[in-house]
């Protein structure tokens, strides 16, 4: 089982310098310090050892830092990461495929003059550019990008090891390094001067050159002789047969690494053989899994393509009963507006004619009444009033409905207009013990609107609020000018609106109290006249509460001049009348 770090490391897992590079150092920190050392450090920096063994995976800049440092501290001497460098020239810290590939390349030189091509590949927090090459000295600069400048010598250190660790693949010793300069100690990069050994020794040639120029020396001592061509040939031949064998012994040395650098890679490419073959295998029973996940797809698809059909049949069989439900529904309730559009006009003209004889009754035009006479036909003058305000608002409704109410716009002195509106409740309100006013600047412009239907409006926002206001309360409608529209505002002391009622306050039939046993009555169409009538002129309509209690009802009307139509100022003598008997109506 795999120990989770204690913290997590993402912070760390940034793509900037390769994870496989810091796998060496890693390792050195375990095999040097111990390996609870190395766990310990992981699990503080929330990171996983296995993580550092896939070539994809990224780390910090400065989470590489602090590797180095860990080592540094621990060992106390900042140098000891040429060692590390040193160490990851290896197959365990390169890998064995990329050793065996630059061992086969055959010289420093060669590997130097591509290796730094290919440093983006692991580092990319810096660029290498090679300033000089020759056979055996390499000119390199390091220069950091912006941000990640050096701190301290450590990577420094680490990255000298790494190069001058190459010659060491062919059993070379270790190139020499000079720094020129360092990205530590203030300068823009750092700058490295790499020698190398080129050639192998001659021992072996000179060896046995030595070795044949002594069995001459040992031959003329032996046998003297006059000197002759056959005594010159005999001392040249012998020192040359010396020097052709040391020179075979060292070309059979060179062939012996060869033929082991062929064995590395006959080894490595049937590793990678074996290594293909089992992914092979492995891709053949993943084929084989997804095949039969294939067929079980299909069979799912071709069962959901079935129900899919099943399911849109039946939505169009729905959707088709829907469309006829609504096509009934919709002419039943035309025949529902055209029967109470029926029915409130032959109401409306009787109820009018049965208004008129009640009043002058009330007003003493038929003689004295008595008291109880008096309080009879002062109940039913209320309530014939009341049944015509319902009347009323049943044919407007009716009108919207058919799209067939018509605005009969005129220009109008606002205040006027509304302190007359107001007026017209006064005795209302004294009857109640409600205090109503007017109240606004009087220096307002003339506004287009049709009177007929923003009276109706105003008269149903000020007896509502005079109907839900107790005694002694108070009821104001004022009037003021913003941008582009008037705003008229219908307050009151009344209890405020429910909170759970104001978004559905303006919507037909709607009513906030809608018990049995409320106390105050209503249809729940004055208000969405209201609203309907204020969009058809084209303002907007609003309610909300007081901080100090009760509410406010207001509606705009747009400072716009509109065509002006020839019935705006003539109203017929029994619209004239009901309207007036209209603001009548007890609320």
């Amino acid at each position: 089982m795999v120990k989770q770090p204690a913290v997590s490391g993402e912070e760390n897992k940034k793509p900037e310098l390769s994870g496989i590079a810091m796998k060496t150092p890693l390792d050195y920190l375990g095999d040097r310090f111990g390996r609870h050392v190395l766990d310990r450090f992981l699990d503080e920096t929330g990171m996983d050892l296995d993580y550092f063994r896939d070539h994809n995976n990224w780390i910090s800049f400065e989470y590489a830092h602090s590797i180095f440092r860990k080592i540094v501290e621990l060992s106390g001497d900042e140098k000891i990461c040429l060692e590390v460098g040193r160490r990851t020239v290896s197959p365990e810290g390169v890998g064995r495929a990329a050793w065996i590939a630059m061992k086969a390349v055959g010289t420093p030189f060669r590997v130097y003059k591509r290796i730094f091509a290919l440093g983006h590949v692991y580092n990319r927090v810096g660029v290498y550019k090679v300033l000089s090459l020759t056979k055996n000295r390499l000119v390199l600069e390091y220069r950091p990008k912006d941000g990640y400048c050096e701190k301290d010598k450590c990577i420094c250190y680490y990255r000298i090891g790494n190069f001058t660790a190459i010659p060491m693949i062919w059993g070379l010793p270790p190139a020499k390094c000079r720094e020129l300069s360092c990205n530590v100690d203030g300068e823009e990069a750092c700058t490295y001067e790499l020698t190398w050994q080129t050639k192998r020794s001659y021992l072996f040639p000179v060896a046995g050159m030595a070795l044949g120029a002594l069995l001459s020396l040992l031959y003329s001592r032996t046998f003297p002789q006059e000197p002759s061509a056959g005594f010159w040939m005999i001392h040249i031949l012998l020192p040359l047969t010396g020097f052709v064998a040391g020179r075979l012994l060292d070309l059979r040395r060179t062939l012996r690494q060869n033929e082991e650098v062929g064995r590395e890679q006959q080894e490595a490419l049937e590793s990678s053989l074996a290594n293909v073959s089992d992914k092979y295998v492995e891709l053949q029973e993943s084929n084989k899994a997804l095949e039969a996940a294939h067929r079980e797809l299909t069979l799912h698809k071709d069962h959901l393509e079935e129900l899919v059909t099943e399911r849109t049949q039946e939505l169009e069989e729905s959707k088709a009963q829907l469309e006829d439900s609504y096509e009934k529904l919709q002419a039943l309730d035309k025949m529902k507006m055209n029967f109470f559009n029926n029915v409130s006009h032959e109401l409306r003209t009787p109820l009018a004619l049965t208004l008129s004889p009640v009043e002058a009754m009330l007003q003493g035009e038929m003689g004295p009444l008595q008291e109880k006479q008096k309080t009879y036909l002062t109940n039913v003058h209320t309530n014939a009033l009341r049944l015509l305000k319902l009347i009323n608002n049943l044919l407007d409704l009716a009108k919207l409905e058919e799209g067939k109410m018509s605005l009969a716009y005129g220009k109008h002195n606002l205040p006027n207009f509304v302190q007359g509106v107001v007026y017209s409740f006064k005795a209302t309100g004294e009857r109640r013990g409600i205090s109503l006013q007017a109240c606004g600047s009087s220096d307002i412009p003339e506004v287009c609107f049709d009177r007929d239907k923003i009276e109706k409006v105003l008269i149903n926002l000020i007896g509502n609020s005079l109907k839900f206001t107790p005694e002694g309360g108070a009821v104001s409608v004022g009037w003021t000018l913003e941008q582009g529209f008037l705003r008229i505002s219908v307050e009151d002391t009344g209890p405020g609106i429910p909170e759970d009622s104001r978004d559905r306050l303006f919507d037909r039939f709607f009513q906030a109290d809608d018990s049995g046993s409320r106390r105050h009555g209503g249809t729940g169409i004055g208000l969405s006249l209201v609203k309907e009538i204020t969009e058809l002129h084209g303002g907007t309509v609003q309610a909300t509460n007081r901080p100090e209690g009760g509410a406010v009802f207001s509606f705009t009307l747009p400072l716009v001049d509109v065509e002006i139509t020839d019935q705006a100022d003539s109203i017929s003598a029994e619209e004239g009348w009901t309207s007036a008997l209209f603001r009548q109506a007890d609320y």
